[in-house]
């Protein structure tokens, strides 16, 4: 099943063969069986053990603020928890034992002897992804050199520079910014944002040393926790879906169309430079195409954008007065994506 799976994932036309079936009754088999673990048995988070109440809409949320394992997305789905809730040893910033606890080396001693920490561990057995696995995945291209950063603070409205280096739970470096005559100094609080794949995160952290000479630079708090902003209103995700796209005037067909990511708001096509010649923004389309056992077609979509490069156009369509019909089953086919596409990491 996880071979059949896999190739389903990876984008292999299954569309000819009896694979297709196959795959379908897996995947179908493998949701039924989740669902039904999933009804049983309700794993808790650690916020929900220690009823610290530092979750989003905690009790004491107001007084301490909302604690960085409720917000630490890149561990989401770790040991079946939410967010951090059942990784919460390896995270750092934690309000436990009546104070706040530092990096996982500072608090090792601390997590091992909780009940939370013994708890998880025994539910999960042989499941349990271990702290090495955890931190790996914390750490993991986290940040990349020359990464645009905007950073903020009371001070500073927006300052613009670009990571140079760092040292993993410790320390970040970035080059020092054009401060227009407001220099920044060591403790000062700030927020940072950048972008990656479309969409944007956030990392609260204070400045720990300020450099001018010889290299000009700025030494941050390594980010105990970052959030990710979507700038979409929906989620978007990769696929390999072949399509065929024609234009509702002309009702020509243009074959070779490939579905390389979907949103319930619209698609991104790749289609040959040779098929499309006239092709233009603004301009409306149909699209049809097959997933699973699904038959979408008629679909109105307006080009908003075309990129081309090696041959190919890139073209960004959003879907137009889509009926209830189609509504339903593009919110069947994201479903299924939020449930079996691998993540695609903000940090890789």
């Amino acid at each position: 099943m996880v071979v059949v799976i896999f190739k389903f994932l990876s984008g292999e036309d299954l569309n000819r063969s009896p694979q297709r079936n196959i795959c379908y009754n897996a995947v179908m088999a493998y949701q039924a069986k989740n669902k039904e673990q999933g009804s049983k048995m309700h794993k808790l988070n650690c916020w929900e053990i220690k009823k610290c109440g530092r979750e989003p809409k905690g009790t004491k949320v107001g007084e301490l603020g909302i604690c960085p394992v409720a917000l630490e997305q890149r561990l989401d789905g770790v040991n079946d928890g939410k967010y951090a809730g059942r990784a919460c040893w390896t995270v750092a910033g934690s309000f436990c034992g009546g104070k706040i606890q530092g990096t996982f080396a500072s608090k090792r001693e601390t997590c091992i002897g909780c009940d939370c920490y013994n708890q998880i561990t025994q539910e999960e057995g042989l499941r349990l992804q271990t702290t090495r696995e955890i931190l790996e995945k914390l750490n993991y291209k986290i940040l990349s050199v020359g990464m645009p950063l905007i950073l903020r603070t009371q001070k500073h409205e927006e300052l613009r520079t670009n990571i140079i280096g760092w040292k993993a739970n410790d320390y970040l470096m970035a080059q020092l910014p054009d401060t227009k005559g407001k220099p920044l100094s060591a403790n000062e609080q700030c927020s940072i944002r950048y972008l990656k794949d479309g969409d944007a995160y956030l990392f609260e952290t204070k400045v720990v040393a300020v450099q001018n000479y010889p290299c000009p630079m700025l030494v941050f708090k390594y980010p105990a926790a970052v959030r990710k902003m979507p700038l979409r209103k929906h989620m978007r995700f990769r696929t390999s879906i072949p399509a065929n796209i024609c234009c509702s005037e002309k009702g020509t067909a243009y074959s070779d169309a490939l579905i390389v990511d979907l949103s319930m708001e619209g698609c991104r096509l790749k289609i040959k430079t040779s098929h499309v010649p006239d092709i233009e923004i603004n301009n409306v389309y149909k699209l049809k195409f097959t997933f699973l056992n699904s038959v979408l077609e008629d679909i109105d979509c307006v080009v908003r954008n075309i990129n081309t490069t090696d041959n190919l156009h890139f073209i960004g369509a959003e879907f137009s007065c889509p009926s209830p019909k189609t509504i339903k089953e593009l919110e069947t086919l994201v479903d299924f994506f939020q449930k079996y596409q691998f993540d695609i990491s903000p940090f890789y």
